[in-house]
C-alpha cells in the first residue's frame, strides 16, 4: 500500500471533529475574518430547507486568475455567480463556505500553502449575507488542496438521520498537494459519511477534467463543464435545483453510523490565520487551535508546587523496594529524588484538553506533515485507524519524535514536564486532577476488570477535570512530554530552574506522564513520571500539545 492509500484510509475515519468540553465550547476574540451568523428562521426538524446542509468549496489557487472563454477571470466569475446562488437559497439552508489557495502564495511556499484552507462559515442558517460580503475581496494566489478540503468539508456537515448533506466544489484545477480527492471521497462514503458532491470545472485541461469528474461520480453527483460567466451561472442554478429536489427526502443510513459521545458544540467560526486573545485571560477560558482544530484550555502565570511530599515519596520508595529488590538503597534514594517535592514558576501558555485524536492526527498525515501510526493489531482495539467508531479515541503507537512532529505542525510543541503537571493538579499540590481520594467515575485506569484494556474516547470523564479544565490527565493513555528523564542521578528534577524548567539538556529516556487504563492508583497520580525510549512505539502512550498566548 502506498503511503498516499495510507493517508487517506486514516483520513476515511474521521467521523467527527467535535468540541469535549465541560458545558460548552467557548470562544476566544479573534480579528481574523470571523463573521456572525444574522438570526433567522429555525432549521426543520424533518422536511424543508432547513434539511439541508450545503457547503461550498471554493478553488482560489493562482491558476483562477487566468480568463474564461468570454474574458473574464475564472475568479471573478466565481466570485460574482457564487455570491448570486448564494442570495438565491431560502434562509433556513444551512449553508457554508471553505475556501483554500487566498492567503499563501504558492512560489516557494507549497507546503504551507497545502494547508491554506479557511472555513469562511459553518453550514448553518444565517451566514448568505456575511459570505457575499466576504467573497468581495480575496485572491487566488495559492495551491489546490482539493483533498483535505473535501474532508474537512464532510466533518462541517449533518451525521443526523434524514438530513441532507451536499458539498458543491467549483475549481479549475488538479490536486496539488499529493492527496487523491477521488479515494477520498469513496472512503469517506464507505465509512458512513451520507454526502453527496457536485462539481464545477471551471475551463479546464483533459487531465483535469477527468479527475473532477471522478469525485463528482465517487460522490454520487454530478460533474458539469463551463467555459464562460454565463455557464457558471447556469451550472450553480441547475446544482440548486437539484439539491433542493431533496429537502424532503429523509436519508437514512443503510446502517448506523456510531457517533461518539461528545458534547455537541454551537456553531463557531474557527478562523485558520493568527488570532488575537482577548485581554481578559483566566481560568475557565478556551481556545480552538486553528491549524488542527483541537480545544485548548488556558493555564494563566504563576507559581505551582510540582513533585511529591517527603511522606508520598518514602512511601513510593518503600513500593518500589518491595517490587523491585533488584534496587540497591543508593539507587532508591535516586528515584526519590527524582519525585522530590519543589515550587516551579511557568509562564502563562494553553493546552489541549485532551489527548491528540485519531483523527486530528490523521489530518498531519494527510498533510504530509506526520507519519503515520505503526500498527499493532489488535492494540488497543481491532482495527483502531480504520474504524469511524474510534475517531474520537486518543492516537496511540506513536514514538516520541512523531508526537513532537505532529505538535510543531499545529504550530505548538510537546509540554514541558513542568507544564504538563501544572495543567493537571493546579497550584495546590493535589494528587489527581480533581482533588484527593481515586474515583473510577473519575479517569479511566485499571479500576477492576471491567476496566483493563479499555481505552475510551476524549474526554469521557468530564468530572475528573483539573483546575483549569484539562480533561484525561489521568488515565486513559500515558503522554509524552518534552523532557529528558533523569533516571540515574535524580538531580535535575530536585534542583531544576526554578523558571520554567525545560529538562535535562540530554538524556537516554523522555518523560511520559498521567498513567493509562491499565495503570493501578499511583500510577496515575499527578505527580508520577518515570521514562521512555523515544523510539518506542506502545499502544497506551499518546500524547497532547501546548501553544503560546
Amino acid at each position: 500500500m502506498t503511503d498516499r492509500n495510507k493517508s487517506i484510509i486514516l483520513l476515511a475515519a474521521a467521523v467527527l471533529l467535535g468540541c469535549i468540553s465541560i458545558g460548552v465550547c467557548l470562544a476566544v476574540t479573534v480579528t481574523s475574518g470571523v463573521l456572525s451568523p444574522q438570526p433567522g428562521p429555525a432549521s426543520s426538524a424533518a422536511g424543508g430547507p432547513g434539511n439541508l446542509y450545503v457547503e461550498y468549496i471554493l478553488d482560489a489557487s493562482y491558476s483562477m486568475n487566468d480568463p474564461l472563454s468570454d474574458g473574464k477571470k475564472k475568479v471573478e466569475a466565481a466570485r460574482e455567480q457564487l455570491s448570486r446562488s448564494m442570495r438565491a437559497y431560502p434562509p433556513q439552508v444551512n449553508l457554508g463556505l471553505r475556501v483554500y489557495g487566498h492567503r499563501i502564495p504558492y512560489q516557494g511556499r507549497e507546503q504551507e500553502s497545502c494547508t491554506d484552507i479557511e472555513q469562511v462559515a459553518p453550514a448553518a442558517p444565517g451566514y448568505q449575507g456575511e459570505i457575499v460580503t466576504w467573497l468581495r475581496d480575496f485572491e487566488a494566489q495559492g495551491m489546490t488542496p482539493i483533498g483535505i478540503a473535501l474532508y474537512q468539508a464532510s466533518k462541517d456537515l449533518s451525521q443526523e438521520p434524514g438530513k441532507v448533506n451536499s458539498i458543491v466544489l467549483i475549481s479549475d484545477g488538479q490536486e496539488t498537494c499529493g492527496v487523491d480527492p477521488c479515494l477520498m471521497v469513496e472512503k469517506l462514503r464507505a465509512s458512513g459519511f451520507r454526502i453527496t458532491v457536485y462539481v464545477i470545472g471551471l475551463k479546464v485541461d483533459d487531465p483535469t477534467r477527468q479527475q473532477l469528474t471522478c469525485i463528482a461520480r465517487a460522490g454520487g453527483g454530478v460533474y458539469q463543464d463551463v467555459q464562460s460567466d454565463v455557464e457558471l451561472q447556469q451550472a450553480l442554478d441547475q446544482v440548486q435545483t437539484e439539491i433542493e429536489k431533496n429537502q424532503a427526502v429523509a436519508v437514512a443510513p443503510a446502517t448506523p453510523t456510531p457517533v461518539p459521545p461528545v458534547a455537541p458544540a454551537p456553531p463557531t467560526l474557527v478562523p485558520t490565520t493568527a488570532t488575537t486573545i482577548t485581554p481578559t485571560l483566566g481560568i475557565g477560558l478556551t481556545q480552538v487551535n486553528p491549524i488542527d482544530g483541537m480545544l485548548m484550555v488556558y493555564v494563566p502565570a504563576g507559581k505551582f508546587l510540582m513533585g511529591m511530599t517527603e511522606s508520598d515519596a518514602d512511601k513510593m520508595g518503600a513500593e518500589i523496594k518491595i517490587n523491585m529488590a533488584i534496587l540497591n538503597d543508593e539507587e532508591i534514594r535516586a528515584i526519590k529524588r527524582s519525585f522530590q517535592q519543589h515550587t516551579v514558576y511557568l509562564d502563562a501558555y494553553w493546552i489541549y484538553q485532551t489527548e491528540v485524536t485519531n483523527a486530528m492526527y490523521a489530518q498531519c498525515v494527510a498533510a504530509g506533515a506526520c507519519q503515520p501510526e505503526i500498527q499493532y493489531p489488535p492494540y488497543p482495539r481491532d482495527s483502531y485507524y480504520y474504524n469511524p467508531t474510534y475517531t474520537n479515541y486518543p492516537v496511540v503507537n506513536v514514538d516520541w519524535n512523531q508526537a513532537n512532529t505532529y505538535c510543531g505542525w499545529a504550530e505548538g510543541r510537546l509540554p514541558s514536564e513542568a507544564e504538563w503537571e501544572k495543567a493537571a493538579r493546579g497550584t495546590d499540590g493535589r494528587t489527581y486532577p480533581w482533588g484527593e481520594g481515586i474515583d473510577c467515575n473519575k479517569t479511566n485506569y485499571g479500576c477492576g476488570a471491567q476496566n483493563m484494556g479499555a481505552i475510551r474516547v476524549v474526554g469521557s470523564y468530564p468530572q475528573g477535570a483539573s483546575p483549569y479544565g484539562a480533561l484525561d490527565m489521568a488515565g486513559n493513555v500515558i503522554e509524552w512530554v518534552a523532557d529528558w528523564f533523569d533516571f540515574e542521578s535524580g538531580t535535575y528534577y530536585a534542583s531544576s530552574p526554578s523558571n520554567n524548567p525545560l529538562g535535562p539538556d540530554s538524556g537516554e529516556t523522555r518523560v511520559v506522564r498521567g498513567g493509562s487504563w491499565n495503570d493501578v492508583a499511583g500510577g496515575v497520580r499527578t505527580s508520577y513520571r518515570y521514562g521512555f525510549s523515544p523510539d518506542g512505539v506502545v499502544y497506551f502512550i499518546g500524547f497532547r500539545c501546548v501553544r503560546l498566548p
